[in-house]
C-alpha cells in the first residue's frame, strides 16, 4: 500500500538513485536547452502543451555520438516497482527520454506526486481520453503510458506543484486502484524492441524522417543546422521516432498511437505520416502569409501614392 507525507514548501531538487543515474549515464543521453535549439523546434509546434498535470514547455534532448549504451541496445534498465502512483495528463503524451515540466493541480495528482517523492520517485504518467474529466477512472485512461522519474519539484504559492519529470520506459497498466487518496496502478514495463542491423528499408525511413523534418524547419524560416545535426546522429529508428514525436504537435490520439507502437520501423512510419501532414500545413501557411504580405505591401504603396497626390 502506497502512503504519503506532506511536501516541502520550496524547490525540492533530488539526487538520482544510483542505479538509475548509472543507467542514464550509460544511455548516452544529454539535454540541450539552448534558446537556439528551443527556437528551432518551434516550427514543429512544441511550444507549450498544457495539462492538468499539463506542461509549460518541453526540453529538447539529444544523443551523443556513442550509441552503444542505449536502453534496449545493451544498457540494462533499472528494476521498476510493480505498483506506482498514477499521474493522468489532459493533453500531452510523454515519450522515452523526454524531459518536461508539468503543472500538477488536482488533489489526487498532488498526492500521487507526494507519494512518489516519499518512496522511489517513479510515477506512471498516462494520458486521459477526455481532457474535461476531472476524476478519470480506469476506463477513461489509456492503457499504455510512460514510467517517469521526478527530477525536480517546486511547490507554488497557489498550492499547485511544478515537477520536472523524465520518461524512462513505456509501460502498460495492468490494473488501477481508484479507492485511495490518489490513483495507483500495477504496471509492467515494455522493453524497447531491437531494430536489428541497419537495412535499406530502415535507412530509407530514417532519411525520409530527417528530410521531412528539415522541410518543416525550412518552411518555418528557422535555421536547420543544430536540429539536423542531432537528427543525423541518430541511427536507431525507434529512438528517432521518439525524438521527433516528442517535439511535434499532434492530437493526443495520434501521439498515443505512436507511443503504443512497439515495432521501431512501424513507429517511425507513423511519425513520418505526422511529419508529412505538418509539412503540408506549413506549406499552406507559408503561402497564406506570402499572399497576406503582398496584399499589405500593395495597400501601403497605394496609400503612399494617394498621400503624394
Amino acid at each position: 500500500m502506497l502512503t504519503h507525507t506532506h511536501l516541502p514548501n520550496s524547490v525540492f531538487e533530488l539526487e538520482l538513485p544510483a542505479a538509475y543515474a548509472k543507467w542514464l549515464e550509460d544511455s548516452s543521453l544529454s539535454m540541450n536547452t539552448t534558446p537556439a535549439n528551443r527556437a528551432a523546434l518551434a516550427p514543429w509546434g512544441y511550444d507549450a502543451p498544457g495539462s492538468s498535470a499539463g506542461s509549460d514547455g518541453g526540453t529538447f534532448y539529444e544523443s551523443s555520438d556513442d550509441d552503444e549504451g542505449l536502453p534496449g541496445r545493451g544498457a540494462e534498465q533499472p528494476e521498476f516497482p510493480p505498483v506506482m502512483p498514477v499521474l493522468p495528463l489532459r493533453d500531452v503524451v510523454i515519450f522515452n527520454y523526454m524531459i518536461i515540466p508539468l503543472f500538477v493541480g488536482r488533489d489526487k495528482s498532488v498526492q500521487a506526486v507526494d507519494a512518489a517523492l516519499n518512496t522511489n520517485r517513479f510515477l506512471f504518467v498516462v494520458a486521459q481520453k477526455d481532457d474535461q474529466n476531472e476524476d478519470p477512472g480506469e476506463n477513461e485512461l489509456y492503457k499504455v503510458g510512460m514510467i517517469c522519474i521526478i527530477l525536480r519539484m517546486l511547490k507554488m504559492s497557489d498550492g499547485r506543484l511544478k515537477v520536472l519529470v523524465q520518461g524512462v520506459s513505456r509501460a502498460s497498466m495492468l490494473s488501477l486502484d481508484n479507492y485511495g487518496p490518489f490513483l495507483s496502478a500495477r504496471v509492467e514495463a515494455m522493453p524497447e524492441e531491437d531494430a536489428g542491423p541497419l537495412s535499406v528499408e530502415q535507412e530509407a525511413l530514417l532519411r525520409t524522417a530527417r528530410e521531412e523534418s528539415e522541410k518543416i524547419l525550412t518552411l518555418r524560416g528557422f535555421s536547420v543546422n543544430d536540429v539536423m545535426g542531432v537528427l543525423n546522429s541518430v541511427d536507431d529508428p525507434g529512438r528517432l521516432a521518439d525524438l521527433v514525436a516528442a517535439n511535434l504537435r499532434m492530437k493526443v490520439s495520434d501521439a498515443q498511437a505512436i507511443l503504443e507502437c512497439m515495432n521501431p520501423l512501424q513507429r517511425l512510419s507513423l511519425v513520418i505520416e505526422q511529419l508529412t501532414k505538418e509539412a503540408e500545413v506549413a506549406s499552406v501557411q507559408a503561402k497564406i502569409q506570402n499572399t497576406a504580405r503582398e496584399g499589405m505591401d500593395k495597400a501601403q504603396r497605394d496609400y503612399f501614392l494617394r498621400e503624394q497626390l
